[in-house]
């Protein structure tokens, strides 16, 4: 059986018999419901309009405004309001015209018994709390469904990035969807000479000045200590933590496949760097190579000549440097 706190449970007891109201009444609080009552239609609908209730028990045979045309006026406005109609044997044909207009159930009167009357309410209150759970389960399902919506669509767009700074830019404006937040704060640093840099900030609540350098990762930690559900994402690339992101994961499931996300596009971004470096670099040393000095050449050379101006070129060189070479070798 489901569980529920029966004082939670609003119910409203409506019939133009004091004395069967009374009795209905004072057996369902002393079974620990609570309860109001009223005396006729009207009043019900009134009583609904002003507050919201669970369950409605309603006698059918009523002056001014009959059960069923409470129950049909009713239903319409509060549709997620439960009945149970009372009604005599002689009136049962009535009682099944209410069970198609949405009521939950029937009572026939006089009761035998009113521990019948707890017990059915019992039935009801399970009903409406399956009801909710299942609508509980449905939203959440949605929700699901948009975040795996919203990750795909970060995920296609990261596949057409290939450097840096196009990253940073996807990352800003897709984190406030993910997480479904406009204030949701980002930040990326990168470590050079054992510091780190910040490279790119997107917070409402806290502002450091552009290029800002912290000693280390606590360092970082502790100035950014006020921000919700802090995460911290270590980029690494060949077993090198060069870069770190953090932000506000405000969902823990959502913040992990985030960072998944993140991890294997920095990582594209990375190798694509190095592919492309090839072409203007040393492959021991990292500088420009010789290519790369004669293509930045020519472009120089064309811009002093549009511009009339002048351009320098320095040479250094290292005396004595092949005696270096053909003692510790060209790696060291």
């Amino acid at each position: 059986m489901m569980s529920f706190d029966k004082t939670r449970v609003r119910i409203l007891i409506v019939d133009d018999e004091e004395s069967i109201r009374t009795v209905i009444g004072l057996a369902l609080k002393e079974d620990g419901w609570t309860v109001d009552m009223v005396s006729n239609g009207k009043l019900g609908l009134e009583a609904l309009t002003q507050k919201p209730y669970h369950i409605v028990m309603s006698d059918i045979q009523m002056p001014e405004m009959t059960g069923i045309e409470f129950l049909e006026a009713a239903k319409q406005k509060f549709p997620n309001t439960e009945f149970l109609v009372m009604t005599s044997n002689a009136s049962l044909e009535t009682a099944m015209q209410a069970i198609k207009l949405g009521a939950y159930d029937y009572l026939t009167k006089p009761f035998e018994d009113v521990s019948v009357i707890s017990k059915k309410m019992g039935q009801v209150s399970e009903k409406i709390l399956l009801r909710q759970q299942n609508n509980e389960l449905l939203k959440r399902l949605k929700k699901a469904s948009q975040d795996l919506k919203s990750l795909f669509d970060f995920g296609s767009q990261l596949n057409g990035l290939l450097d840096e700074k196009s990253l940073h830019e996807a990352v800003k404006t897709w984190i406030p969807k993910i997480f479904q937040d406009s204030t949701v704060s980002s930040f990326w640093f990168q470590n050079k000479s054992e510091k780190w840099e910040l490279v790119q900030q997107s917070s409402e609540k806290i502002s450091f000045e552009a290029g800002r350098t912290f000693e280390s990762v606590e360092a970082i930690r502790t100035e950014l200590s006020s921000l919700r559900s802090v995460r911290e994402l270590s980029l690494k690339y060949e077993n090198e933590t060069s870069r770190l992101f953090i932000f506000e994961g405000l969902s823990p499931e959502l913040a992990d496949l985030f960072s998944q996300e993140l991890q294997v596009c920095f990582e594209k971004v990375m190798r694509h760097q190095d592919v492309v470096s090839l072409a203007s670099r040393d492959g021991l040393t990292r500088l420009y190579n010789h290519r790369f000095f004669q293509d930045r050449l020519r472009g120089e050379m064309s811009l002093v000549k549009r511009q009339s101006s002048d351009l320098s070129v320095i040479l250094v060189d290292v005396d004595h440097f092949k005696k270096f070479n053909d003692t510790y070798g060209h790696p060291a």
